[in-house]
């Protein structure tokens, strides 16, 4: 077992980490966030992640209905900050791998190594309809087929001076993407399910797991672990209602 390591979810949507009209209900603002990231920083937790979120859930506090862009935000958070690891998401259901590499490199650059990405493909239709993009025939595990390919595509352009691939999801030609990055960003992904328990181990420098007992969080962290090592990887497990790191 490695070395713990804690931190937090930003507020980057209205309402922040709990759904309630009696809990302080943080606005979507950099202000906020600013706040949040540095505060992490001062008390020593080890980082500080945003989501990617395009819809909220209404009702009466209009939950996640506004929110800020996560690349965006975390950008503007490395240069508030010296220490605390930097974690943005990225759908790769919706960002070009190019331009996903790009950006990527470019938060590694300026948070001096801190970058990390949360991968992610979309789980709320509802998110991706309101501009078409969302494609109601890819199942749950074709979903996972994309993101892997989409992983792909975006480690070899951090690596690669050319990278050409054809998938039913993406297409590069003699693609470039430099300057490479130094160190490459940590991968992170979040999901329990068989498909993304597989991803994680193939893919994934870190795995945030949900479950509703401490046995089960151990059962799925303890799987994450042995797939990754069948693979020959190593993969950290995070416990998202603990924020602990197994």
């Amino acid at each position: 077992m490695g070395a713990k390591e804690y931190g937090i979810f930003l507020p980057i949507g209205n309402g922040g980490w709990m759904v309630s009209t009696t809990a302080p209900h943080p606005e979507a603002s950099y202000a906020w966030n600013r706040r949040a990231a540095v505060y992490a920083e001062e008390i020593g937790l080890d980082f500080v992640m945003s989501m990617a979120k395009w819809r909220g859930f209404g009702g009466s506090t209009d939950h996640w209905g506004r929110s800020l862009e996560s690349m965006t935000l975390m950008s503007a958070l490395a240069e508030a900050t010296s220490r605390v690891k930097i974690w943005a998401s990225m759908h790769a259901n919706v960002h070009n791998p190019a331009i996903a590499a790009k950006m990527l490199t470019t938060l590694q650059d300026i948070s001096g190594g801190r970058a990390g990405m949360n991968i992610v493909n979309g789980a709320y239709a509802a998110e991706f309809e309101q501009y078409g993009e969302w494609d109601p025939e890819l199942s749950h595990a074709d979903r996972y087929v994309m993101t892997e390919l989409w992983t792909e595509a975006v480690t070899r352009l951090w690596s690669q001076d050319s990278v050409t691939m054809h998938t039913p999801y993406f297409n590069l030609d003699d693609c470039e993407s430099r300057p490479h990055p130094a160190v490459r960003p940590t991968i992170i992904s979040a999901g329990r399910s068989e498909d993304a328990r597989a991803f994680q181990a193939k893919y994934a420098d870190g795995a945030f797991l949900a479950s509703d007992t401490m046995e089960e969080m151990r059962g799925l962290s303890r799987d994450v672990h042995e797939r990754a090592a069948a693979n020959g990887r190593v993969c950290k497990t995070y416990s998202m209602e603990r924020n602990q790191f197994s």
